[in-house]
């Protein structure tokens, strides 16, 4: 029978030692690591392939229950054989259990693959640094100022000490948000609090055991160590200004891996880092270790519909007023205007000046070159088609309108105008900075008139936003004239949902009912 995969959520001690003994040197598999994390919110579950009724492979997940989503974390994805029963099965879990938010991490990992998965956010290469332990000669590779600080630290009488009391946490907690402070200021990434009670209970637990460096019966240095049968895990540690003066990190790192060698301890490993921290990466590869290439990812798996309903609520926790002001709707205001296309001369091309249709080349070439046109590439996929004219002087592109027709307004999500029958309307309009005030954007609209003219248009719009006083000047001078104004009431909170309010249909019986309203996801 090939291997299967299974969700066990009630972990026994025997369960998880089956599971421990495939990788002995990761602590994030251990039973006492499972309990540590163990909360009201929070539910333990192991994630195993089976074959035969034997673990092939396995890790720990972590389930948590909010008000309405649901996040599942697995700290250190395990080394998995060849094929997608583990991810397969995941994913299916997942799904059963409601969960929105899945964090794959690599802690410990001895290696970490993770394929694409659905809903991929974010995805980050890591590298951990591990000491081997077995090596006779562990500290061959150890960097010049590593030495150095070793020896001051050695010369000043510094002590190390190991405990397990819950007192210990908190100066714990005080010496690494003072080494938090000192990588801020550096300009590096670091997480805003300590975690005095995730300190507590991994200790509690028997998963982690404090060390620490010590002077006249002052810490200097500390550093929570999580243990595992035959490897251990640098977890989180801190050091005062005057542990940083005399090497007192340097100091408890390196005595730490001479304990654990002396109990038989085949691996320490001293964590990840990244290129955010790069006093960190210096540190702990000074050590001369072997580096460990790793990665992690996030997923989101919940629904659109959930996804809005969690952006609402955190919206109504963080900033209700202006969620209130989101749920009143944003109006986007603008400025009608018509007229016949008989009603206007046909333009008379100043020297130099030609106007014609463009071609999709151009139009490209246009929105690659000019960044006021990027937006003409997306307009041009969206559409499937080009219905842009330009205005070129002396054989440059200047500006450029589209001209739409009723058959390509009905493919849009947003209509403002809604063409009928018979209606045509000029829009996203660009004149290129250096041929502004030229009279080149009065000037295509009249030729765009007698484009219409030829497409037997009655009535050709054009609008504006009512604070855009140089287009609404410009469009006047073509001979368009003020039509009525459009409402464009917007939720962003509803999924994009809108209406429209279309004033410039209120003429003739029965008026009030040609109020149109469109719905548009944006």
């Amino acid at each position: 029978m090939p291997a299967q995969f299974h969700a066990v959520r009630e972990t026994t001690r025997e369960l998880c030692s089956e599971l421990a003994e495939l990788d002995p040197c990761n602590p994030f598999h251990t039973f006492e690591y499972k309990e540590a994390m163990r909360a009201p919110s929070t539910q333990p579950w192991l994630f195993c392939l089976r074959e035969n009724g034997r673990i092939l492979a396995g890790c720990l997940a972590f389930l948590r229950k909010g008000r309405l989503n649901r996040s599942l974390e697995i700290p250190s994805v395990p080394c998995l054989p060849s094929g997608d029963h583990f991810w397969a099965g995941l994913v299916n879990f997942c799904r059963q259990a409601r969960v929105s938010d899945l964090s794959v991490g690599s802690f410990a990992s001895a290696s970490a693959v993770i394929p694409a998965l659905p809903g991929e956010k974010s995805r980050r290469m890591r590298v951990e640094y591990s000491v081997v332990l077995g090596d006779s000669t562990p500290w061959s590779g150890m960097s010049s100022n590593h030495q150095r600080n070793l020896r001051k630290a050695q010369k000043a009488g510094l002590l190390i000490e190991r405990t397990t009391k819950v007192e210990a946490c908190q100066v714990h907690a005080l010496l690494q948000d003072a080494s938090m402070e000192r990588r801020m200021i550096r300009g590096e990434q670091v997480l805003a609090d300590s975690q005095v009670r995730t300190f507590v209970t991994l200790v509690e637990h028997q998963a982690g055991e404090l060390f620490r460096a010590t002077r006249n019966g002052e810490v200097l240095s500390s550093i929570l160590v999580l243990r595992a049968q035959r490897g251990a895990y640098y977890h989180s540690a801190g050091t005062s200004r005057e542990g940083m003066a005399v090497g007192a990190s340097h100091f408890l790192i390196h005595q730490v891996t001479e304990l654990l060698r002396a109990e038989g301890m085949e691996r320490f490993n001293l964590g990840g880092a990244d290129a955010s921290n790069p006093g960190l990466e210096r540190f702990k590869s000074g050590f001369g270790v072997q580096e460990i290439q790793l990665e992690s990812a996030e997923f989101d798996l919940a629904s659109p519909l959930r996804r809005k309903a969690t952006a609402g609520l955190k919206a109504l926790r963080d900033n209700p007023i202006g969620l209130l002001r989101d749920l009143a709707g944003h109006v986007d205001k603008y400025f009608v205007y018509c007229c016949d296309p008989k009603e206007i001369e046909g333009g008379r091309a100043p020297a130099g000046v030609k106007f014609r249709k463009i071609t999709d080349r151009e139009l490209l070439q246009a929105a690659q070159e000019h960044p006021e046109m990027q937006r003409y590439q997306e307009l041009y996929e969206k559409c499937g088609t080009n219905a842009a004219y330009g205005v070129f002087v002396d054989g440059t592109l200047a500006h450029v309108s589209w001209l739409i027709l009723p058959e390509l307004d009905r493919r849009g999500k947003e209509r403002n105008v809604k063409l009928t029958a018979g209606e045509a309307e000029i829009t996203h309009a660009v004149t290129l900075l250096q041929f502004q005030n030229c009279g080149l954007y009065a000037y295509a609209i009249r030729c765009l008139a007698d484009v219409c003219r030829g497409f037997n248009i009655k009535r050709l719009f054009m609008i504006t936003g009512d604070s855009n006083v140089a287009s609404q000047k410009g469009i006047q001078k073509a001979g368009l004239h003020s039509a009525g104004r459009i409402w464009r009431v917007k939720y962003r909170h509803l999924g994009g949902w809108s209406f429209a309010v279309r004033g410039h249909r209120f003429s003739g019986p029965g008026s009030f009912f040609k109020v149109l309203f469109f719905r548009n996801r944006a």
